[in-house]
């Protein structure tokens, strides 16, 4: 690869594009963290339910927002180095268990397990402590379907632990799923009042909105020839929504499909390869096997519906 094609692909494997929810998002959970530092920390953590369905970038937005906030190492007069970690975020175990809750919890502290025979209370007051140690201000708990669907322990017993570590640490819990997990915030009053909710939804039409995100996909990928993706003359937005149906994930899919397609990831390609049709079509078609359009709509609405 020469170095542009390198550098371009580098920018597609790794696309970002802060959509205004994603925006919205991260203002809630600065604020958030702001708010600890006002008064008493142990009394006024906030909390959040994100709530949205698969493929949206749920997982992508918080990885992000996390390595926006990674910390730093502070070393003390004895010369001991301490990772401070103001934001973590951790995939709950499935099945959910206590024991595995506390260990995922510890590993996503950067810190190894105990060795040995252990007991729950052994484990958390291991994370407690480093949690406290590393100032950890935010935990971020991904994938609560697993607590929905899991059969291992009732919703109301999980979030009876969840709620365990933000009264003990005192940090702010943000809680990440499809909108099959708000059954578990308004299980009971105290969770609905504890954790207000935001949803983040896809592009429902090829709007203004739609054609932005787009021109921004383009803006980060800084293609060396234009593609067109936001310009409206190219019926590129349109044939985009009308084959992702607005899911961020799905648009990002079938670009990279396209230009894996076209060469770019071909080390014997020496030119960066410049996008036909024909690479989007048959991106589209490997990324859906047999799942039509039609389908792919009729699925989005009807969970939809069954999550009001």
């Amino acid at each position: 690869m020469n170095t542009n094609k390198e550098e371009f692909a580098e920018r597609l494997k790794k696309l970002h594009v802060e959509s205004p929810s994603v925006k919205k998002t991260w203002v809630i959970f600065d604020s958030m963290r702001a708010h600890q530092k006002i008064g008493d920390k142990k009394r006024y953590p906030r909390h959040l339910f994100l709530i949205g369905h698969s493929g949206i970038g749920k997982s992508h937005l918080i990885n992000k927002y996390m390595d926006a906030n990674s910390g730093y190492t502070q070393t003390y007069e004895d010369g001991t180095e301490v990772d401070i970690k103001p934001v973590i975020v951790m995939e709950l175990p499935n099945p959910f268990t206590v024991m595995e809750f506390y260990q995922s919890m510890v590993r996503a502290l950067g810190a190894p397990t105990l060795m040995g025979k252990k007991t729950i209370g052994d484990v958390k007051r291991q994370a407690f402590t480093l949690i406290e140690q590393q100032k950890v201000e935010m935990i971020i708990l991904d994938e609560m379907n697993y607590i929905v669907k899991g059969r291992s322990m009732r919703g109301d017993e999980a979030m009876e632990h969840i709620k365990h570590v933000a009264n003990s640490a005192h940090v702010s819990l943000v809680c990440v799923g499809t909108p099959v997990i708000d059954s578990l915030r308004t299980s009971d009053f105290q969770y609905l009042r504890r954790y207000p909710v935001m949803r983040l939804d896809r592009y429902k039409e090829c709007d203004e909105t739609f054609i932005e995100f787009m021109k921004e996909i383009e803006s980060n990928l800084q293609p060396p020839e234009p593609i067109g993706l936001g310009e409206p003359d190219s019926y590129l937005p349109q044939l985009f929504h009308n084959w992702s149906k607005g899911v961020i994930g799905l648009v990002v899919q079938i670009l990279i499909e396209a230009y894996r397609l076209a060469g770019l990831f071909d080390l014997t390609v020496k030119q960066c390869p410049v996008l036909k049709i024909e690479d989007l079509e048959a991106a589209k078609n490997n990324i859906y096997g047999d799942l039509i359009e039609d389908e792919l709509e009729t699925l989005l609405v009807e969970k939809a519906a069954s999550s009001k």
